[in-house]
């Protein structure tokens, strides 16, 4: 067979498909170990994949195209989905240019596109649809040429057109018979003989396949000769209903793709419009009760995982992960809102239980998971607040009174010379920190009455003092302190000296 054409480039998309292989990461809040040199490698065969099909490189350059990365990808981790899908938008790719050079009667390109698709997924449904659509707009252009042909009374015109059937090593009997009994000026026993084959063809089921040897080649052949010849009108009514009887039982096998396809080749042999949009309507409903079923496998995934406590680990085998499919399969249907309202109240409780843990780092990670997901604000904000109180409340619990520690050198607060001549009183709470050698340290000032007066003053003598060491378990420890300096008993006069206490 002489060698074709090189296979024509997939053309880019116009709008970029959303990615799949879902991005189903993210922060987990029990940590995660360091990605393997295994994961490493498949996270770039994807990402090659993935640029090579934004960029139209479906099936070449050999061994970086997007059909070949995808396929590594899914050699080195057959349960990562990602790769699945991106196999998956490759042959829709091929699919969907075949279709477009098929409608602008591009067949050659339109083969070799398919062809490509074929070897990526050959029991693809859309690929055998397309494969069957190519093979009918093939017999259907040598087929009109020979109709037009004889309805003009050419017969040498019919034969030529026929004889294109058999191009490229495509053979035909009925053609080559069709060639003879044209040239011997028998129109008449060529129909019967397509006939009598395409009812042949019907017996041992050889509908449209294969297509030079169908019952549908040999019938609509008879046509192309004789479109009003009673034998050739009812071996048509024949196939349509062969054909309308098995796109039926497609339906009820749940093959909704297959039932399609016999309900277009059903249309195109002439069946009642009202039967082929019964046919479809029936193939819809089929799809959108096979969609219900996925989801409620979906949810019952879902519902496994959460119920294990698999609520964002494994990342590609979780709640988290499922619920990512639910919203991708359809966001709005009841079964994905409850499962999004199941997710958003299991990671809310579980911030709860972290904070009742006093784990406030789990706790937040917990709360940005609920961010994440879209859970109620209020909720979000409630557990935000409580956490931020308990954090406040632990911090003050750290704290110890100065007064229940040893001090060994003491610096007097000098306060305003200002405060004194106006007998100001007041006073100034600080918190600090004292280290291993006794030192003062980390002062902070936490409140003042008045404020603006004492406070510079305070900082100034506190951070002179100094304190026993603090010992634990035989070793020196900083401890927190806080104090309040104190110039409510003093008034201050011209004969008075400057007191303050430490309360």
């Amino acid at each position: 067979m002489p060698k074709g054409p090189a296979a024509p480039q997939a053309r880019p998309r116009r709008s970029p498909r959303a990615s799949v292989g879902a991005r189903n990461g993210g922060c987990s809040p029990r940590g995660s170990a360091a990605p393997t040199a295994s994961d490493a490698a498949l996270e770039a065969l994807l990402a090659r994949a993935d640029r090579a099909l934004a960029a139209g490189e479906l099936v070449a350059p050999p061994g970086a195209s997007a059909a070949d990365l995808y396929r590594e990808a899914l050699r080195r981790n057959a349960r990562d989905p990602r790769a699945a899908k991106g196999l998956e938008q490759t042959i829709d790719r091929l699919v969907s240019d075949a279709e477009g050079a098929l409608q602008e009667r591009h067949l050659q390109d339109a083969q070799q596109l398919a062809d490509s698709a074929h070897a990526i997924g050959p029991e693809h449904p859309r690929v055998a649809f397309l494969l069957a659509q190519i093979g009918a707009q093939r017999e259907r252009l040598v087929l009109d040429k020979a109709q037009h042909a004889a309805a003009t009374g050419n017969v040498a015109g019919a034969l030529a057109a026929l004889d294109d059937a058999t191009r490229g090593g495509r053979h035909s009997t009925v053609v080559e018979q069709a060639r003879q009994q044209l040239a011997q000026q028998q129109v008449d026993e060529r129909v019967a003989e397509a006939v009598r084959r395409g009812r042949e063809a019907l017996l041992h089921g050889q509908l449209i396949d294969p297509p030079a040897e169908s019952a549908r080649f040999f019938i609509e052949s008879a046509r192309a000769l004789a479109p009003g010849d009673p034998r050739v009108q009812q071996a048509t009514q024949e196939l349509i209903a062969r054909l309308q009887a098995e796109a039926g039982k497609a339906l009820s096998a749940g093959n909704p793709d297959q039932a399609d396809s016999w309900t277009s080749a059903a249309a195109a042999a002439g069946a009642q419009r009202a039967d082929v949009a019964a046919l479809r309507a029936e193939a819809q409903r089929l799809r959108a009760s096979g969609k219900t079923d996925s989801l409620a496998r979906l949810a019952l995934s879902f519902n496994e995982r959460l119920a294990a406590g698999r609520i964002t680990d494994p990342a590609a085998d979780s709640a988290k992960f499922y619920l990512a499919q639910l919203l991708q399969a359809d966001p709005d249907h009841p079964t994905t809102q409850l499962a999004r309202t199941a997710f958003d109240t299991r990671v809310l409780d579980e911030a709860r239980g972290a904070l009742r843990a006093q784990d406030y780092v789990l706790a937040r990670r917990w709360l940005t998971e609920a961010h994440a997901a879209g859970a109620d604000a209020a909720s979000i904000g409630a557990v935000e607040t409580a956490i931020g109180a308990a954090q406040d409340q632990a911090q003050r619990a750290s704290y110890v009174s100065a007064s229940s520690m040893t001090r060994t050198h003491y610096v007097e607060p000098q306060f305003p010379l200002d405060a004194r001549r106006r007998g100001i009183d007041g006073w100034v709470d600080l918190q600090f920190v004292v280290n291993t050698d006794g030192s003062v340290g980390e002062l902070t000032i936490v409140g003042a009455q008045p404020v603006g007066i004492f406070e510079q003053a305070a900082l100034d003598a506190v951070r002179h003092w100094h304190y026993q060491p603090v010992m634990r378990d035989g070793q020196a420890v900083t401890q927190r302190a806080r104090v309040r300096l104190s110039g409510c008993a003093i008034t201050w006069t011209r004969s008075s000296r400057r007191r303050a206490s430490a309360c």
